[in-house]
């Protein structure tokens, strides 16, 4: 009697423990996911800020560019296609930063 006594409350104290383990394990992995958002949130902002300053530093060189081109539309040796193509050439430089952005 004592020996079954015995085993009973082993087998239901043995699963006590499992159930703390198991608990603690889950937490442990909750605890680990939350800091992964908080990085994950810190990198987002810190991406967000840099394509910030791109989007800053290239609308300022638009605007530097701005009164040139307008003075190169007057000249007669420029031409429209010359036009055109600068202004291909600064959209592809503008997509190339953008696409290179989030490597920042």
């Amino acid at each position: 009697r004592v020996e079954s006594l015995d085993e009973r409350l082993w087998s239901k104290t043995s699963g006590v423990e499992l159930t703390k383990q198991r608990c603690q394990n889950l937490e442990s992995r909750e605890q680990h996911g939350r800091q992964a958002m908080v990085q994950l949130e810190g990198s987002q902002k810190r991406q967000a800020a840099n394509v910030h300053r791109l989007e800053s530093s290239l609308q300022d060189v638009l605007q530097r560019l701005a009164p040139i081109e307008a003075a190169n539309v007057w000249r007669e040796e420029t031409s429209l296609q010359d036009i055109l193509k600068r202004l291909v050439h600064i959209e592809d430089t503008f997509h190339q930063w953008s696409a290179n952005c989030p490597a920042l």
